[in-house]
């Protein structure tokens, strides 16, 4: 019996599951916070101008798969050269003869998903002015292929032209970066096998513009490299939330 007139009061721990879904979401928010990485085969992300990293992942110089494809040559390989090139060349009636620049890695062990991501590249020699140019994803039956298997028989099958869109403009030399977002989000899912930078294949002019830009066998300071910011799945982060509320009520 009560016989102060003081109410009874409950027990302290059952106000823990006031906690509720509020305070679990905001520590999944706050414990599975997103990540934007630099990807590269050396640290140059500085050089590169890009901001708001939060950690390196270097590749080995092996598993950063860039070259040129030529349809001039479609059995050459050079994959090992200090750059790649993009131009669309007119020779004839009606022919454009294509040289290509393909991209692909091993090893970004990527697992969560991308919300952004960056490709930062830097542009050696530039001819005939400001141009646009265009970015498309290869096929993922193109496999796993690398600057010893990387020519224009091997992979022009793959690449449609037909996917580009928007395209980008190089007027200078230089460091630039493109939104790559969607092509390294299919990367991660094994929907692409890398993507190329294309020139318009509707040039008509005799000696059609083109741009190099460095490739990964280039010097330190020059290399290219990936920004990539990635956020858990949701299932991720509200389990970790979870971990972390079912400890706090322990320990009251």
């Amino acid at each position: 019996m009560n016989t102060n007139n003081t109410p009874n009061m409950k027990p302290r721990q059952k106000m823990a599951p006031a906690l509720g879904v509020g305070f679990l979401l905001a520590i999944a928010g706050n414990t599975h916070a997103q990540t934007t990485t630099w990807y590269g085969v050396n640290n140059n992300a500085a050089a590169a101008g890009a901001t708001g990293i939060d950690a390196v992942s270097l590749i080995a110089n092996t598993s950063w798969h860039d070259a040129n494809m030529s349809e001039a040559s479609p059995n050459l390989v050079s994959g090992n050269d200090l750059t790649t090139q993009v131009r669309g060349t007119k020779t004839g009636i009606g022919a454009v003869l294509q040289v290509a620049s393909v991209f692909r890695w091993d090893g970004l062990n990527i697992t969560d998903s991308v919300s952004s991501a960056s490709y930062f590249f830097n542009v050696e020699f530039l001819q005939g002015g400001a141009n646009t140019y265009y970015i498309t994803p290869i096929a993922p039956g193109a496999g796993a292929w690398d600057e010893d298997t990387a020519t224009w028989g091997n992979l022009d099958p793959f690449i449609d032209y037909s996917a580009t869109t928007g395209g980008f403009t190089v007027s200078s030399t230089g460091w630039m970066s493109l939104d790559v977002t969607s092509l390294m989000e299919d990367y991660r899912l094994g929907n692409n096998a890398g993507f190329a930078m294309v020139r318009d294949v509707n040039v008509t002019s005799g000696q059609a513009p083109y741009f190099t830009q460095y490739t990964s066998e280039a010097l330190p300071t020059q290399t290219p490299g990936l920004s990539i910011t990635t956020v858990p799945e949701p299932s991720v982060a509200l389990l970790g939330g979870l971990s972390a509320m079912l400890l706090f009520r322990r320990r009251r």
